[in-house]
């Protein structure tokens, strides 16, 4: 298995780690390894997916103060 193919594997691996088991993800990545493609891409994947994590609460977050302020403007006090 070459370079490139070793850091995608452990990148997917990170990823969905990160999505169904957050805390062994954590323990698994907490230690460096720049020696290991794989495990530089199970900190990548992990990364990645906290990413696309805090992106997807912003965006619902967005939805729900949106969705607050025009109830307010309906009420005629």
């Amino acid at each position: 298995m070459d370079i490139e193919e070793l850091f995608k594997k452990g990148f997917n691996f990170g990823y969905i780690l990160s999505k169904f088991n957050p805390e062994l993800s954590k323990k698994i990545t907490i230690k460096p390894n720049p020696a290991s493609n794989f495990h530089n891409g199970l900190v990548w994947g992990k990364k990645e997916f906290e990413k696309e994590l805090v992106k997807t609460r912003e965006n619902d977050l967005k939805k729900i103060r949106k969705n607050t302020r025009h109830k307010g403007k309906d009420l005629n006090f």
